[in-house]
C-alpha cells in the first residue's frame, strides 16, 4: 500500500494509455509509480480485464441473436434444448456453449 505524502490517504491506481500512476482521492495529488510497481500491477491488471472482459463477453452472449449455433445437446440434465450457441473467447480460441433456454455455459 502506497500514502499520500501530503495528507497520508491511501494512494489508488490509475491507468492512463499503458501509464501506471498513483492518485490521492482527497487531495488529488498524483504519484508516478517505480518500475517494480508498474510491472507488478501490470501483471495483475491484465488478468482482471482479461478476465473482465470475457465474463461480460459470456454473460450477454445469451441474449445475442448472431451467435453460431450448433446442433448439441444442452448438459442440464432439466433442460432438453439440443441448439445451442458457441461463442469463442480467449486468444487460444477456447469454445464455450450457452443453451438460450436455460442459459447453462459449458465447454
Amino acid at each position: 500500500m502506497i500514502f499520500c505524502k501530503n495528507c497520508q490517504n491511501l494512494l489508488v491506481i490509475v491507468t492512463n494509455d499503458d501509464e501506471l500512476k498513483f492518485l490521492c482521492k482527497t487531495c488529488l495529488k498524483e504519484y508516478d509509480s517505480k518500475p517494480e510497481d508498474t510491472l507488478m500491477a501490470f501483471v495483475n491488471l491484465k488478468e482482471y480485464e482479461t478476465f473482465y472482459k470475457n465474463e461480460t463477453f459470456i454473460n450477454q452472449s445469451v441474449y445475442d441473436n448472431l451467435s453460431k449455433l450448433v446442433h448439441k445437446n444442452c448438459t442440464n440434465v432439466n433442460c432438453d434444448e439440443t441448439i445451442i450457441k458457441m461463442i469463442t473467447i480467449n486468444e487460444n480460441l477456447t469454445n464455450i456453449y450457452i443453451c438460450p433456454k436455460c442459459h447453462n455455459k459449458f465447454l
